[in-house]
């Protein structure tokens, strides 16, 4: 169980000051003599500004030196458990700040590699796990895909610096239309030469590229207005990669379709 303070339990356990307050006792009680609450106004108004002088004291207390010594309360595995996700989170976006590459070159990684467990286990129903084809598409991740779309996307904006819907729309055909396709036929090109097929590269382009290449833009073009549109630069390769696990699950039955 984990604890917070006791001033910190009092002051958030009301769920109308909070939703109608936004924490501010002064706004809390000011709205509750306002909306007089039963038929008493007089009586309402005197116990809203008791409640007002306590959390008052209470808050000067909880800012004097001693504050610290204060007893704490138990909240709940749900409360501790938001609370344990909000931190794992706010750790990996600061990581992904401080170190963008390696982020975005491990969250490839990973995604690729469940993408990758999840088509030979889910959609191909193995009944063994090929390690050679699920450590080759992890490395695909790792050192091709994810440098490969921090760079494109950090160097994007500066190739076409255009706001708004021309400037998108630029960025979209860009993405789509030169990136997309090198990138696929990249892609199977690394995959084969990793899993000793090489001899085979020709004629998986031939049968696949095209029909891969059409896939992404019907999946990535309407993802990708929105990415543009709407995502922070720095979060796009991530977001790119939520999208991707999906994505990589085709793209690696496509990669091992015989």
């Amino acid at each position: 169980m984990a604890t917070i303070p006791l001033s910190s339990a009092v002051l958030g356990g009301s769920s109308v000051w909070r939703r109608e307050c936004g924490g501010d006792p002064f706004l809390y009680a000011r709205s509750a003599v306002s909306a007089g609450f039963g038929q008493d106004l007089r009586k309402r108004r005197a116990q809203s500004w008791h409640f007002v002088r306590k959390v008052d004291d209470l808050c000067s207390r909880c800012m004097s030196p001693d504050a610290q010594g204060m007893k704490s309360v138990e909240i709940g595995a749900p409360e501790a458990a938001n609370n344990a996700a909000f931190s794992l989170w706010s750790r990996y976006v600061g990581l992904l700040d401080s170190h963008p590459l390696v982020m975005k070159s491990l969250t490839a990684g990973l995604l690729n590699a469940f993408s990758d467990l999840f088509c030979q286990i889910v959609v191909e129903k193995s009944q063994t796990i090929d390690f050679q084809r699920l450590l080759s598409f992890t490395a695909i991740g790792i050192f091709m895909s994810g440098p490969g779309m921090h760079y494109w996307y950090g160097f994007l904006p500066k190739l076409i610096p255009y706001p708004g819907v021309l400037g998108l729309a630029l960025r979209i055909a860009a993405d789509q239309f030169v990136f997309t396709p090198l990138g696929t036929g990249t892609f199977f090109a690394v995959l084969l030469t990793l899993e000793g097929r090489n001899q085979q590269l020709w004629s998986k382009l031939q049968q696949d590229w095209l029909p891969t290449v059409i896939a992404n833009w019907k999946v990535w073009i309407p993802f990708q207005l929105v990415n543009f549109g709407l995502v922070p630069p720095q979060l796009q390769a991530g977001a790119a990669c939520l999208l991707g696990v999906i994505w990589s699950v085709f793209i690696s039955f496509a990669g091992h379709k015989k």
